[in-house]
Parts: structure tokens; sequence; C-alpha cells
């Protein structure tokens, strides 16, 4: 027990941030509680906040929230000081994590175990809405079409580590691509265009990666996907195009104006559909219910303004940072790097049609997979110095 680890609240951990439920969540800490109290010296606590990865992590979260809420305060949104509050929940998991996997060997397959079963618990849910209950785009445990998108567009290149991890074991390997297989098979029934353009541009970004190519290829490769993606929306195809879409265009071009005239610290929070109705709502726009420009940068920017952004900015800026330095270690791929590397990308790029990272369970998911991936570069490092 003392060697391992507390490997069943790393389970735990793992299946409640991967499947969403939040009670799976509370009893890992439970357990990691009374872990602590029993064998507290396996812990490294102080230790690991001396890691500058884990220090300057705490301190982008801490100026990202702090930004969050200076803004907040200086529009006089409640609603975004509370927001800012909620943030703070929503690190626990990355705490944890770190806490339980921090200088701890075994733990890659409590992880593994805990996200195939959170995976398979989503499929389920989201497969028996489709079946059961007659759904045109089902989502499950999520409530939401773009959310189990979005979801995927994190879980996916966890599943694939984990796996890549256990590639010399035939049944590991297999189930894992099974899991992988069901992951994708829910991202389709979704029917989430912004998921689907983001695990594209993973899928190439990553391969390239893991093939050591050059940037200059990685660019034309984005660009070609751009110019192809532009060529078949064109074209009309059905997979793609939407009646509601150019009510999307009308949406970003309110969103750029709205911004224009609050650029300092935004309208608040929670106040963009009540402003974007009163004053920036195109004649030609039909759809008077929206609450976001549905791009999560310009969602910031109108409701935090310049100040509040740059919090998020430098939060996905100092990750990509560090994922980009910590993606080969003795020119071997370090699985784990590439995988929250991809994430973040996709993060991205489906932010530009939607605003998925502003919800609780993205927050936590995405958290809980910059934990892990702290601790995997910290070990990584270590061991090319000793070897």
């Amino acid at each position: 027990m003392e060697k391992n680890g507390n490997t069943f609240a790393i389970f735990l951990l793992t299946l409640g941030c991967i499947s969403t439920i939040s009670k799976i969540m509370v009893l890992a800490a439970i357990f990691l509680l009374i872990d602590y109290f029993r064998y507290s010296n396996k812990y490294y606590i102080k230790e690991m906040f001396r890691e500058k990865i884990i220090i300057t992590s705490f301190k982008v979260i801490g100026f990202s929230i702090s930004m969050f809420a200076l803004a907040s305060v200086a529009s006089g949104s409640i609603a975004g000081i509370k927001e800012a509050g909620h943030y703070f929940e929503r690190i626990i998991p990355f705490l944890l994590i770190l806490i339980l996997v921090y200088k701890r060997e075994y733990t890659i397959q409590p992880l593994m175990m805990g996200s195939y079963l959170g995976v398979a618990i989503v499929a389920v849910t989201v497969i028996s809405d489709y079946v059961f209950c007659g759904a045109g785009r089902p989502s499950g445990i999520l409530g939401q079409p773009n959310k189990l998108g979005g979801w995927v567009i994190l879980v996916l290149p966890f599943v694939i580590s984990c796996t890549y991890y256990f590639r010399d074991n035939m049944y590991k390997k297999l189930c894992g691509i099974l899991v992988a297989g069901l992951a994708l098979f829910v991202l389709f029934l979704s029917g989430s265009r912004g998921a689907v353009l983001g695990l594209v541009v993973m899928t190439i970004m990553g391969t390239l990666i893991y093939l050591h190519a050059k940037v200059r290829n990685i660019l034309i490769m984005l660009l070609t996907l751009l110019i192809l993606f532009t060529v078949l929306y064109q074209c009309g195809m059905n997979g793609f195009q939407r009646p509601y879409d150019s009510e999307r265009l009308l949406l970003w071009d309110s969103g750029i104006k709205m911004f224009l005239d609050y650029p300092l610290f935004g309208v608040g929070w929670n106040n963009w559909g009540s402003v974007y109705r009163e004053l920036y709502m195109s004649s030609l726009a039909k759809e008077p219910h929206l609450v976001s420009p549905h791009n999560i940068i310009l969602h910031y920017l109108d409701t935090v303004g310049v100040v509040g952004v740059s919090g998020i900015i430098l939060l996905f800026g100092s990750q990509l940072y560090y994922l980009s330095k910590n993606l080969y270690v003795n020119n071997k791929i370090n699985i784990f790097a590439l995988s929250m590397f991809l994430c973040v990308i996709g993060t991205l790029v489906h932010g530009m049609v939607d605003i998925i990272f502003l919800n609780r369970f993205y927050m936590i998911l995405y958290g809980f997979i910059w934990g892990i991936t702290c601790c995997e570069i910290l070990k990584k490092r270590k061991f090319a110095i000793k070897k």
C-alpha cells in the first residue's frame, strides 16, 4: 500500500472526472484524506510545490482568476465575482491528482482503468438516448451534444496515451482500441462540427509531431486543412452546413462591435445576452435568446474585456510553451505531453465556434489531465537525468 500509493483513490478520481460524476470525485477525495492521515510520510506535498512547472501552473491559474474577478468588479457584475469563486472549486481535482500521482510509481494502470470505465459509462448513456429516446443528436449524461463533442476532444487523447503506455499488452491494447472506438462513435452521434474539426486538426498535428515533422510542415498542414474545410463547406456538404450558420456570422460581427465599445472590462459576466438584444442584435438575426457569440475568446473579450481575457491567454500560452519543450525526452515521444498538447489545440479549435471551455465539467477534466501531464513530464525528466 505504501509503495503503490492510494491507487484506489486514483482510480476513483479518474472515473469521476471522465464520467463527469461529482459524487465519485468526492469519494476519491475521502479515500485520499483517509490514506493521508494513515501514511502522511508517503506524500510529497512540500517537494511538489518546489517544482517549477507546478508552481507556474498555480501562479497562472491564480492570475487568471484574479484578472477575471477584477474585470467583474470593475463592470459591477455580481455573477462574474461568483463565477471567479467557482473557478477555485474547479481546480480541486487538479490539486488532488497532483498529490496522488507526484513521485508515485504504478499510477498508469488505475488511470487507464478509470478512464476506460468512465468512457463506457458516458457512451452507454449516449447510446441509450439515441436508441430508446429517439434523440437526433444524443448527449447522454452530458446533457448537450456540443458538450459531448468537447468531452471527446479531451478524453480521446488521454485514453490513447494510457493504451500506448501498455501497447505491449495485447489485452489492454484491445480494450483501449475498443474504448477509443466508443468515444469516436459517440462523437459521430453528437454531430458536433466544432469537435470534429478540432479532432481532425489534433490527429494530423499529432501524427506530424510523432513523426518529428518540422514546424514548417505543420503550418502547411494547418493551412491546407483550413482551405479544405472552407471548400467543403462552400460546396454545401450536409454534414457541415446548417440553416443557422449565417446567424453565427452575424453573432461574431455583433460580438466584435460589443468588444470595441467595452474593451477594458467588458459588459459583465452573464450580461452578454441582454446587451446583445438591446444594442447589437442585427435586424437579419432570427434567434434573440442567445447568451454568447459562440466563440470562446470573443465571449471573454465581450464579458470581461482585455483585462479578463489576459489570464486565459496566459494560461493556454504557458501550457503550450511547457508542453512544446517536453514533447521529446532523449528523442523519444512523451506520450502524455503530446496528448495534453493536442487537448489544448483541440480546445482552441473547438472554441472558435463554441464556448465549451466555460462548462464546469470541462474545466475539471481539463485540469485533471493537466495535473497528470505535469507529473509525467517531471517523471520523464528525472528518468532522463538518471540515464
